[in-house]
């Protein structure tokens, strides 16, 4: 299994897996899904590249999204924010090649190198649902801090500004 950019020949894969997600309870449900606005989204996301999939013998077997923002009174904080983050249970347990990461983690690990690249930290919003607490231990092993409602993950470069001031 390997993590990298997701392609546009990726969409279709990364919109099923989705559905899938929505379908195995670990999203929320969603009432009404407009298939071409998702489609643009994640094209949006593919094209930005704000998109990453775990690979495994041609096949996506996980997926993460993410999206450029910034605070509501200041245009100038801008952060990273997880929008979608899945990886199919039967792919749960494959190795990255590179790192030998679980698939969530080697995830989470690309979530963490492109905070590192952009300079943006990444946000992940609390997970809901009835494994919440083994979520949290997850996300605050791979190293993400729990801040606000959100899991943080800061840059290697803001991190040392905070210690220094």
């Amino acid at each position: 299994m390997r993590i990298r950019f997701a392609l546009p020949c990726d969409i279709d894969a990364i919109v099923m897996l989705g559905a899938e997600a929505v379908l195995n309870g670990v999203w929320a449900p969603i009432t009404h899904c407009d298939v071409d606005v998702t489609k643009r989204n994640v094209a949006a996301a593919v094209d930005a590249k704000l998109a990453f999939v775990a690979e495994h013998e041609g096949q996506v077997v996980g997926f993460i999204l993410y999206r450029r923002m910034s605070f509501v009174f200041a245009d100038s904080i801008q952060y990273l924010e997880v929008s979608c983050f899945y990886a199919v249970p039967e792919g749960r347990k494959l190795r990255d090649d590179r790192l030998h990461l679980p698939t969530a983690s080697a995830l989470l690990q690309a979530s963490k190198d492109l905070a590192n690249c952009t300079k943006l930290p990444v946000y992940v919003p609390v997970m809901w649902g009835p494994q919440i607490e083994a979520r949290d231990r997850f996300m605050r092993k791979a190293g993400f801090n729990y801040v606000g409602g959100n899991f943080v993950f800061e840059p290697q470069e803001v991190e040392a500004l905070q210690a220094a001031e």
